[in-house]
């Protein structure tokens, strides 16, 4: 069985929206933002209507606009092409509108996981974040990679409705389905999906029952405890999860050789230790595989 995260960009529209009811321009009434899926042509037909530049700024004209009519180019997804900037980071270039220039800085911290953080120039309100092999609100899916592959969660935090801003922050909050549209378009993201151990090597733990296969970059990190009734995960003394072979408090994943293997989830402190826990969809992929794991 393969643990998933249900995340869609259609949900977080609805918080978002639903936390202001109007758009940057000051009216009652905001455009619907496009699914993750429609942003890589699947499951949405519709196309996304390009939202106004928050009042007091200067609108970027859009890349290749034609004052004789003809028709301005458009993203795949159908949001009207504008001039972007590139903003690289470890694991990825990412397309960020030209605009964010004079009114978003952007802060990286961490390495792994590595975060960036994206804040209002004006007010420093944050915006949003992207977590890149970490953890966060919203599982936004995996980059899939030759030398590995890059689990992408997103940060959205609410934003004061009482600052004066909170129409131009709103805007900019919501310029993060572009970003991801653009991400999508330009490499191969699998949404909604973790698939974290792929391709980055994996390490044999061998137990009693099975042997489990776990994230390798975890090796020096994670301590293993070994039982005769199963296995324990921690770091540096915080408990992570625990793989049991018999019933226990825990939830059933599923019987390998009609032995149940039960799983006991700890609460984590910090957002390296729920990379790590997160380290059980590997665990659970490789056993997925294995014809003695019924789930």
């Amino acid at each position: 069985m393969k643990k998933k995260i249900a995340f869609t960009l259609a949900l977080l529209c609805a918080l978002l929206l639903c936390a202001c009811g109007a758009n940057p321009g000051g009216d009652q009434t905001t455009a619907a933002l496009p699914t993750l899926e429609g942003m890589t042509g699947e499951g949405s037909d519709a196309a996304s209507t390009a939202a106004p530049e928050p009042s007091g700024t200067a609108a970027s004209e859009p890349s290749g606009t034609q004052a004789s009519g003809e028709a301005v180019p458009t993203t795949e997804y159908g949001a009207v092409e504008e001039e972007t900037v590139i903003i690289s980071t470890p694991y990825a270039d990412l397309r960020v509108p030209a605009s964010f220039d004079r009114a978003v800085s952007h802060q990286e911290t961490g390495s792994d996981p590595y975060v960036l953080t994206f804040q209002s120039k004006a007010d420093g309100a944050e915006l949003f974040s992207l977590v890149f092999n970490g953890s966060g609100d919203y599982l936004v899916g995996t980059l899939l990679g030759t030398e590995g592959n890059t689990v992408l969660y997103a940060r959205i935090p609410a934003l004061d409705e009482n600052s004066q801003r909170y129409q131009d922050d709103l805007f900019y909050q919501e310029q993060m389905h572009l970003i991801l549209g653009y991400l999508a378009e330009d490499y191969e993201l699998v949404p909604e999906e973790t698939l974290e151990g792929a391709g980055s090597g994996d390490f044999e733990i061998k137990t009693s029952l099975v042997s489990l296969y776990y994230p390798s970059r975890w090796k020096e990190k994670v301590e293993i405890e070994v039982l005769d009734n199963g296995v324990k995960f921690s770091a540096a003394g915080t408990p992570l999860f625990d793989l049991m072979f018999e019933e226990c408090d825990g939830y059933l994943l599923g019987t390998y050789q009609e032995t149940p293997i039960y799983m006991v989830e700890y609460p984590v402190e910090t957002e390296e230790q729920a990379a790590m826990q997160a380290g059980v969809n590997t665990i659970l992929q490789h056993l997925s595989e294995d014809p003695n794991f019924m789930n």
